[in-house]
């Protein structure tokens, strides 16, 4: 019994001598984590006859944090998850860095600098593995961008939050025209219900201006420097079976003197249910140029999502009804998604 209890006594001190070196290390080097890890497997099937098969909205990024108060995040994915916006020249085509963001908090807030995410509205904030649907309209006819390069800065306060930004605007490292955006969100925020709002501004000199006319949404050309505005107004409720998100987007886009504007909205409904099998549905519309009469675009979907018991795995199922303001072309859409990511909705 003694010679077991001495070596008991042993492995309890060695333990501790390891918990405790490892600690230290920790304070020192610092600690490294997968932030975020998402692999999205798509099939896409849109009227009539055109399928696709994708990962749109794969990525992985990994964070070293050092002492609460220093962290660095790198992501790797699509670089089509940039969302460069329709007003300057881009090649999505590739696969990159998507994020690269080093930041410092304390007291008085938090600033971050590098390749940053915009967080423009409620949906431009939600990151990959937190998305119930497709990116709305207004995303993906990538009027706002959702990552770009610049710094920001941000601060909470009670429930009340503010981040503002300055960045290129154009989602890439270089920024031929010198020019820079400002994006800020004001909102107010607690467990069960969140009420926001957005806005961002910004010009694009002639070497930067996209040159692809069909991209352009016919709200300007590429011969003379634009100057745009954006603004969203957001409220999500939460309860333990249902959420709910309405957002508002209003635009413009300032060209030799003359404003063409642009107006959008989406609204979503989350059926969490008790079992594995949750409903989706969602309404989105987009008016791309209120001048140019017939061309807005209504969105219905209806979705269906089943999780495994551990959540590590989730299989979505939608149909989109796509209603075409003009002549309704036979467009709509049937995706089948399974998404692999690790414990992402155990998040209350």
């Amino acid at each position: 019994m003694v010679i077991i209890e001495r070596m008991l006594n042993k492995l309890i001190i060695h333990t501790l001598f390891l918990l405790l070196a490892s600690h230290s290390f920790a304070e020192i080097l610092g600690e490294f984590s997968i932030d975020e890890i998402v692999l999205n497997t798509a099939y896409e099937y849109t009227d009539p006859k055109q399928s696709r098969f994708s990962l749109d909205g794969s990525l992985m990024s990994v964070k070293w944090e050092k002492q609460n108060e220093l962290s660095v995040t790198i992501g790797l994915g699509p670089i089509s998850l940039l969302n460069t916006p329709i007003y300057v020249n881009k090649n999505e085509n590739e696969f990159g860095l998507i994020e690269a963001k080093a930041k410092y908090w304390g007291p008085y807030g938090e600033i971050s600098m590098g390749l940053l995410p915009v967080q423009f509205a409620m949906e431009g904030a939600l990151k990959e593995s937190e998305r119930f649907f497709y990116r709305g309209l207004v995303f993906s006819k990538k009027l706002i961008a959702l990552r770009d390069f610049g710094v920001a800065y941000a601060i909470k306060h009670s429930n009340f939050y503010t981040r503002v930004m300055v960045h290129n605007g154009e989602s890439q490292a270089e920024n031929p025209d010198g020019r820079v955006f400002y994006s800020g969100n004001w909102g107010w925020q607690s467990r069960k219900f969140e009420f926001g709002i957005s806005a961002q501004t910004g010009e694009v000199k002639p070497e930067s201006l996209n040159n692809v006319a069909s991209e352009r949404l016919g709200l300007f050309d590429d011969l003379s420097t634009i100057k745009t505005r954006a603004g969203a107004m957001s409220v999500k409720a939460r309860s333990k079976y249902l959420d709910i998100y309405l957002e508002n987007f209003i635009g413009q886009v300032e060209q030799k003197s003359v404003i063409k504007k642009w107006h959008g909205w989406h609204g979503d409904i989350i059926y969490k249910s008790p079992g594995r099998i949750d409903a989706l549905l969602r309404f989105d519309y987009l008016d791309p140029n209120r001048d140019v009469s017939l061309d807005a675009v209504r969105e219905v979907t209806l979705g269906f999502s089943l999780r495994d018991k551990n959540r590590n795995s989730r299989v979505f199922l939608y149909a989109t009804k796509v209603i075409d303001e003009g002549t309704d072309i036979a467009n709509d859409r049937y995706s089948l998604v399974w998404r692999l990511q690790p414990n992402f909705f155990d998040t209350p």
